[in-house]
């Protein structure tokens, strides 16, 4: 491959396949980070301006359609549109915008769900289980598009109240209702790395859901970390 044709060459996010530059993944349907320019015609990066010819690149024209929610399926992480019709999920033909849940509505949880994709078909879930004496934290590494379909069990630990209360407060602190619906699309210049998602089930059956590749909303590292040593098995002495 010269060196020309490797300029004109990406990677998809989410099927990994090297494609030529366009707007989406030929492969799997994925929009790229790549436009059409309106000023010259040519595919160049997602800017602000074309670097092939200056056109402004952040104008609604009609070549570069205006962008649209998905309905997230139970258990997906690192949606999609093309795996996402081929899974039979649908897309709504207009913009939708998704519930906030205000924080004094955050009184507790029945469940906590995170999964974390690093570049592989496996993820990594922290699963966290309200139950009558506290909590049930478990660690599984799951099916890429089934995180409750569990593969190997790293480990299942039992935890009293005061673990529950502190993960509620963790939720509350920042703010999670208001990260529902949340997709975050991976930075400029940046072509892999982990594709994460957030999900929880409030007691009056309310779903709080997000998910992002290399882009979640602040606080979601602190939750992850405080699920994960939950999860973490402790050596008797």
């Amino acid at each position: 491959m010269t060196p020309t044709e490797r300029d004109n060459m990406t990677v998809c996010p989410a099927c990994r396949q090297s494609v030529k530059k366009a707007r989406f993944c030929p492969e799997c349907g994925t929009p790229l980070p790549f436009k059409k320019c309106p000023g010259c015609g040519e595919i160049v990066e997602d800017r602000k301006f074309c670097g092939n010819c200056g056109a402004s690149l952040t104008g609604n024209d009609a070549s570069t359609p205006p962008p649209q929610t998905v309905t997230f399926p139970s258990g997906m992480i690192g949606v999609n549109m093309g795996m996402m019709g081929r899974m039979g999920c649908t897309q709504p033909p207009e913009k939708t915008v998704s519930e906030k849940i205000p924080a004094e509505r955050i009184t507790g949880f029945s469940r906590l769900r995170i999964g974390s994709c690093p570049c592989t078909a496996i993820t990594y879930v922290w699963l966290l289980t309200k139950t009558d004496d506290g909590l049930l934290a478990e660690h599984y590494y799951a099916p890429t598009f089934d995180h409750d379909k569990k593969g190997r069990v790293v480990s299942v630990v039992s935890h009293g109240s005061e673990a529950y209360e502190a993960i509620l407060a963790l939720l509350r602190q920042h703010d999670v209702g208001m990260w529902n619906g949340f997709w975050g699309t991976p930075p400029a210049g940046i072509r892999d790395g982990e594709t994460c998602e957030f999900f929880v089930v409030l007691p009056d059956g309310t779903e709080i859901r997000a998910a992002g590749n290399n882009h979640m909303p602040d606080g979601f590292s602190a939750i992850r970390n405080a699920a994960a040593e939950l999860c973490r098995e402790r050596k008797s002495e």
